[in-house]
């Protein structure tokens, strides 16, 4: 029996048995689909196990392939630490790495921009002082 594969880009259609697995379906959209992470999905319902008769798949129906979008979990750049990123604080202005808490400074991750770090915040304190330098005059 012929069955339709509806993806969010393509409509195709292939050929099953009423015996065959939702593994087996699976290994046959491998070579079709550019997509890894996906689910099936018959009439709402979601396709994991047993097979297509368990389903009440009839020919000529329409099988969704939704794609599963992975999260990538953010780790600290630092080679060797593999804690998690802290949000806001952890990201290094100079370097534009994002770090964890204990690597955050660019002096604890050995930031490539530390030089320019250090002038721009010499820069900061020199302006600050002389602004608040107190003048007096001489009598």
């Amino acid at each position: 029996m012929q069955i339709t594969i509806q993806t969010h880009c393509d409509t195709f259609t292939l050929d099953v048995n009423l015996s065959d697995t939702i593994a087996h379906l699976k290994s046959m959209l491998e070579d079709r689909l550019s997509m890894t992470h996906y689910r099936l999905l018959y009439q709402g319902q979601l396709l994991q196990t047993g097979s297509i008769s368990d389903h009440s798949i009839q020919s000529g129906a329409i099988i969704q392939v939704c794609q599963i979008e992975k999260l990538k979990r953010r780790r600290c750049a630092l080679k060797h630490c593999t804690d998690k990123v802290v949000n806001i604080i952890g990201d290094c202005r100079y370097c534009k790495s994002s770090f964890c808490s204990r690597h955050r400074l660019p002096e604890s991750h050995t930031c490539i921009n530390l030089l320019s770090c250090k002038q721009a915040a010499h820069e900061r304190n020199s302006i600050k002082l002389l602004s608040e330098r107190c003048v007096a005059s001489k009598v």
